[in-house]
């Protein structure tokens, strides 16, 4: 920071107190006058030490001498060095002179013109952070000077420079600093507020200090240099890959540094002669040892590149320099240098060496004379052709680095340099000419073509010439004989052409019709250019012009020309000529331009295939390669997608069998058939595990295709690899998703089933254990998903199955089948006895509640138990056994375990050929339906609709009773029809509709039996949709039979007062929730002209319960129509009152349970009586069922049950017993009442 007064001297405008004179005089300091003028210059002081005195007025003499003053100032100045030297020493020097100020700058930057602040004492402090602009004067001028001096007023002479203000400077010294050789390195500058006294003391202290100074200066500008050096040096040898080393050769010993022993491949602790020779390729170590003896002998330097063997077998080139010192140090000889790996140049060289082979080889074999000139005109190269006919041509032989100037015929000098110089500016210029030669005269067709460099610079010319000596001969020949060039032209294979100067054909060869599809004849008086495509026109007519120009030039093109038939419509065919023109107008026997073409067509397109078939080959994103199959097949090519699937360059492939992306992964199987495919050059395709680069793996599907030569020979072979990583990972992860359950992870099915294949092959082979599969169910896991949500469940199912594997052994399988079934396969057990004993810990294992989502839940489990044995012929069999196993666990209730016996079987075997059986009874009777829910039935013969009906004497049976009567005595599913009677009137009410099935090999089948079946199996809706059907229908026909009945048999007796028979019709809980009942409702009543409330249909109180919401619309719907609804069972089921009264029942149906237990038991009685009162309060009637005793009816009147049903009456009868029934009860009740007369039986 700048140095200011201090805030007591602003504010009094005091100025601070000033050593006295005599007081400075003691510590050798510079006198400074109390007046503001410039004191004088002081001559310099003489030898004798007298005291410096001043001339000036008021300066008191000083009594130091110079030579004090010196000893003071070095004494003062010594004890510092280094970083503190500068800082130190400032503070110091104004210490001893006794100023102000003191200020040391040096000069930095590039150019040296700036300067830097090195250390700035202000009042004995030194100031860390100065921000003085050195830039300004008086700073500059005493570095530009090398003096600036100004004893007071400094402020006033410099008042640009704020600084001088700041530091309240009165007077200014300033002495520049320089090294031995002159050379300014910066400068010192001494200020006061004082003017200055003694100047010629003060300029002498000034210049021994700042010598002292800039000695230092110089030294620590000398030891940074030395260590930027070392640096630098370290940092190339680190960067150039070199290697130390320090081999004494009395001793035999040598030190090497890191990268020696990583290149050579050293363990450690190799310090000798003898592990370097071990180390050294045996061909080459002879000659190694004969160069060291040699530099040694001579105190030479050792420059030598040889091969050394690494233990992996590797061989590599290093190049080796040293040097023979004498170590005064330890007296001993040594060899000292360095040495780095080029083996990499070395195949570099290798290669370049076979390329420039092959090059010059090409280069030799030319039929032309080829020259290669640089921009300067000097001869870079020549080839063997151009060596051999020089002499011939221009006279002396070609030489590299001559002016191709000195060949060149004078003559011919201006156009030559016109030609190259129009080549160095790109264009390739070609033409024929005659010359003059030793031989004579020749023509010659010469081209100059532009040599580019990577940068598309112009570096060169490739001049060449062709001798086509023999074909103008050949021309001019057939030109001096027209009857020979006709001759030969109509013969010719070629197109041959005259056009007259403007352009017009004026002959055309017959090759016309067969190349271009013309009729010559057609052509002749045509101008050529019109034929010719847009974009070749304009450069035709020039080339062709130059022809025209010089009689002696003979032009070359090539152009596309139109075809006569045309490609497609409107398109033109275009035909690729090669053509040669010459001028021939002085001729007579022609007088016109000769143009000679050829049809390269087939050429083209064979260039265009190739072009297109590199640029798909570089484009492919599958890597491509190339072999050399005669060298080991190293890689001649790659494309980019291989560089970048691999990660290494072209340049790092090159040369190397591709074997190096295997790493160290090379017992895969597949490379057998790579190198049995190689091996007999065949096609072959593998997928290999390949390394990058970078070490990561990848996978490699490659198709190798061998290339044979025209005789027949294996040349090369040719890979395509794709990187299938991503396809191999979705097959792993397919794989496992194919055999494992998504949600729990466990094995699923198909990985199951194939482990029970494995392990039941493994039993058939050893012949000793057991299989054995445990078949799990959870108990009641739907009441968990329909409570709780699926989500909860399936967390369950995933806790579980933790759960369950902890309970398996090693090598036991565990597998979820879906929903809430496991399965586990138990391999190599001995007795039962084990699978019970796993069971048992699976059922303890489930018995701890599960805590999910803030619910405790407490799950079972039903197991059933399957031993393999030797009945089973299929491993799946033991899997259904289990499961058969399983389910008789849950018969039993559930929560526990239950080994399979064969009785299982049979039962499961029964039951599913009865389902069978009662599945072709139902088709028979309802023929074809559809076996999915909500489909609607109809009978396979349905009977005239009511309304159609006539109505016949009841002696006459109508075709409906007949063919109803056919059905019940023919089809095995029959409906039988319990009657109902009124208790309170005696009279038939209805009848209960009862299905019945003869079983065609059992007979008679109990509907406790079949009924279940039909509701496991879904049958029980097609069933009880024809049950309705037949129900309805045989209803309405009694009802047509009592109409008849009561026309013929009334007599005068009056029916009026008897209400419609009912019938009474179950439906089971799935018919219930079908969706279209209601239209199965609808069709009955359509269908058979049935009265709606002559339907009664009977519904569970459990159906109704499980299902209220949906239950109770579908109910108000069925009531809508005028359907009348009855609840079977009541008492047996849930019973909720609560919501009994919401169902629009008309009546309660007390189960036969109630009613056989009336006249026994008093609180049976009760309760029947407690129903009947709770439904007429609901304003419901009543129907018991299952009277048998007039024990029970008496009961049952006495409590006001309004109907009854039971064998008391009548047991099921078939339609024909119902309808004389009917017939009986009302011939009954013209008489007397029935009831009344069955009592009396």
């Amino acid at each position: 920071m700048l140095v200011e007064p201090t805030k007591n001297e602003k504010n009094t405008g005091q100025e601070r107190k000033k050593p006295t004179l005599e007081n400075r005089a003691d510590y050798g300091g510079l006198s400074y006058s109390a007046n503001s003028q410039a004191s004088e210059a002081i001559a310099p002081q003489q030898a004798g030490a007298k005291p410096v005195r001043t001339s000036n007025r008021g300066c008191p003499p000083s009594s130091l001498t110079e030579t004090a003053l010196m000893q003071k100032l070095v004494e003062g100045t010594t004890e510092f060095s280094g970083d503190k030297f500068f800082p130190g020493w400032a503070r110091s020097v104004a210490s001893v002179l006794g100023t102000r100020y003191v200020l040391l700058s040096e000069l930095v930057g590039a150019r040296q013109d700036r300067l830097k602040v090195l250390a700035f004492c202000a009042d004995g402090q030194i100031q860390s952070n100065c921000k003085l602009d050195l830039t300004l004067a008086p700073w500059k001028i005493a570095v530009q000077e090398g003096i600036c001096l100004q004893s007071s007023g400094i402020q006033q002479r410099f008042p640009k420079n704020k600084d001088l203000a700041a530091l309240g400077a009165e007077s200014y010294l300033g002495i520049a600093m320089r090294d031995r050789k002159g050379k300014t390195l910066g400068a010192i500058y001494v200020l006061d507020d004082k003017p200055l006294c003694l100047e010629e003391q003060a300029i002498l202290s000034l210049r021994f200090l700042a010598a002292r100074a800039s000695a230092e200066l110089e030294r620590l500008r000398s030891d940074k240099a030395l260590e930027e050096s070392e640096s630098r040096l370290q940092m190339v040898l680190n960067g150039a890959n070199l290697a130390r080393w320090d081999w004494d050769l009395d001793a035999e010993t040598i030190v090497w540094s890191y990268e020696a022993k990583l290149i050579l491949g050293l363990p450690a602790g190799s310090d000798t002669a003898e592990d370097y020779w071990q180390v050294i390729h045996p061909e080459e170590l002879t000659g190694v040892k004969e160069a060291i003896a040699s530099t040694v002998k001579d105190r030479g330097v050792l420059k030598i590149e040889h091969r050394i063997l690494l233990p992996d077998g590797c061989t590599r080139w290093i190049a080796v320099r040293g040097n023979v010192t004498w170590d005064a140090t330890t007296e001993s000889l040594r060899l000292t240098g360095t040495f780095m790996d080029v083996t990499d140049r070395k195949q570099t060289e290798a290669a370049l060496t076979e390329s420039e082979a092959k090059l010059k080889a090409i280069f030799n074999s030319s039929v032309q004379s080829i020259v290669l000139i640089d921009r300067d005109y000097k001869i870079q190269a020549f080839n063997k052709l151009a060596r051999e006919t020089a002499p011939s041509i221009w006279g002396k032989e070609l030489e590299e680095g001559n002016s191709i100037h000195d060949y060149i015929n004078q003559a011919i000098l201006e156009k030559f340099d016109l030609d190259f110089q129009g080549a160095l500016q790109g264009r390739d210029i070609h033409f024929q000419k005659k010359i003059e030669s030793q031989a004579g005269e020749k023509w010659f067709e010469f081209r100059y073509h532009p040599v580019f460099d990577d940068g598309d610079e112009v570096i060169g010319v490739c001049f060449s010439a062709l001798d086509i000596n023999d074909r103008h001969l050949a021309v001019d020949a057939l030109a001096k004989s027209e009857e020979r060039f006709r001759s030969l032209v109509q013969n010719s294979s070629d197109l041959i052409t005259i056009l007259e100067p403007n352009g017009t054909i004026f002959y055309q060869s017959p090759s016309a019709e067969r190349i271009l599809g013309y009729n010559p004849a057609e052509l002749v008086g045509q101008n050529a250019f019109d034929y010719i495509h847009p974009e070749d026109r304009e450069r035709v007519m020039e080339t062709l012009a130059l022809a025209l120009l010089d009689a002696q030039r003979t032009v070359e093109i090539e152009f596309r020309f139109g075809r006569a038939e045309a490609e497609s419509e409107g398109e033109t065919r275009w035909v690729y000529l090669e053509a040669v023109g010459s001028n021939r107008l002085e001729d007579a026997s022609i007088r016109g331009l000769v143009v000679n073409s050829r049809d390269v067509t087939e050429r083209k397109q064979q260039e265009e295939r190739l072009r297109l078939l590199e640029r798909a080959i570089a484009a492919s994103s599958d890597g491509i390669v190339i072999t050399d199959a005669t060298k080991d097949n190293v890689l001649v090519y790659v494309n980019p997608s291989y560089e970048e699937i691999t990660g290494y360059s072209a340049a790092e492939c090159i040369g190397r069998n591709s074997r190096f992306l295997l790493g160290k992964d090379r017992n895969q199987s597949e490379l057998e058939e790579l190198r049995a495919a190689i091996k007999e050059g065949r096609d072959c395709t593998v997928e290999l595990r390949n390394y990058r680069k970078d070490g990561t793996l990848f996978w490699n599907e490659l198709h190798v295709s061998p290339v044979y030569n025209e005789r027949g020979e294996l040349t090369n072979f040719i890979g395509v690899q794709s990187d299938i990583s991503h396809r191999k990972a979705a097959e792993e992860q397919l794989t496992h998703q194919a055999y494992h359950d998504s949600l729990t992870g466990l094995a699923n099915r198909g990985l199951f089933m194939e482990r029970l294949r494995l392990g039941a092959a493994k039993i058939r082979y050893q012949q000793d254990g057991l299989l054995a599969i445990l078949f799990i169910d959870l108990d009641r896991f739907k009441v968990v998903n329909d409570s709780l949500g699926h989500t909860v469940g399936d967390m369950l199912l995933i806790v579980i199955s933790l759960r369950l594997q902890a309970c398996m052994r090693s090598g036991d399988t565990l597998a979820r089948l879906g929903g809430d079934h496991y399965v586990v396969l138990l391999e190599n057990i001995k007795d039962p006895s084990e699978a019970i004993e796993i069971a048992d810990k699976i059922h303890n294992n489930l018995k701890e509640p599960f805590a999910l989502h803030g619910n405790e839940l407490h799950v079972t489990a039903s197991i059933g138990i399957a031993l393999s044995s030797s009945d089973y012929l299929r491993p799946a069999d033991l899997l259904r056994d289990a499961d058969l196993a399983m389910y008789r666990a849950k018969e039993m209730g559930r929560a526990r375990s239950v080994v399979f016996d064969k009785a299982m079987r049979d039962r499961a075997v029964a039951l599913l050929q009865l389902e069978n059986d009662l599945r072709r009874a139902i088709e028979e009777v309802v023929g074809d339906w559809e076996h999915s829910p909500g489909a609607i039935v109809k009978l396979k013969s349905q009977p005239s609709s009511a309304k159609s009906s006539s109505l016949k004497p009841s002696s006459a049976k109508s075709s409906s009773a007949k063919a109803s009567s056919a059905k019940s005595s023919s089809s095995a599913l029959w409906l039988a029809y319990q009657p109902i009677f009124s208790l309170a009137t005696g009279s038939l009410v209805g009848f209960e509709a009862l299905v019945r099935w003869n079983h065609p090999t059992r007979g008679p089948i109990s509907p406790a039996e079949f009924i279940p079946i039909a509701e496991e199996s879904g049958l029980i809706v097609p069933l009880g949709n024809w049950i309705l059907q037949e129900a309805c229908r045989q209803l309405r026909q009694w009802q047509l039979f009592l109409v008849v009945y009561r026309g013929k048999a009334s007599m005068g007796q009056d029916f009026a007062s008897q209400e419609p028979l009912t019938m009474s019709v179950n439906l089971s809980g799935k018919q219930f929730l079908q969706p279209d009942l209601l239209e199965e409702i609808d069709l009955a009543l359509e269908e058979t002209g049935l009265d709606p409330s002559s339907l009664k249909l009977e519904i569970t109180e459990s159906v109704l319960i499980e299902n209220t919401e949906s239950a109770m619309e579908k109910l108000f719907s069925v009531r809508e129509r005028g359907v009348s609804l009855s609840l079977d069972d009541f008492g047996t089921g849930y019973s909720s009152f609560s919501y009994l009264h919401q169902f629009p029942c008309n009546t309660l149906k007390i189960d036969r349970s109630f009613i056989n237990r009336i006249g026994t038991e008093s609180k049976n009685t009760k309760i029947v009586q407690a129903i009947v009162t709770l439904a007429h309060t609901l304003d419901m009637d009543v129907i018991a069922e299952g009277v048998e005793t007039a024990e029970q009816l008496a009961e049952l009147k006495a409590i006001g049950c309004d109907n009854a049903q039971g064998y008391f009456f009548a047991k099921p009868l078939n339609s024909s017993d119902a309808r004389a029934l009917i017939a009986k009860v009302y011939q009954s009740q013209a008489n007397n009442d029935l009831l009344n007369k069955i009592f009396r039986e």
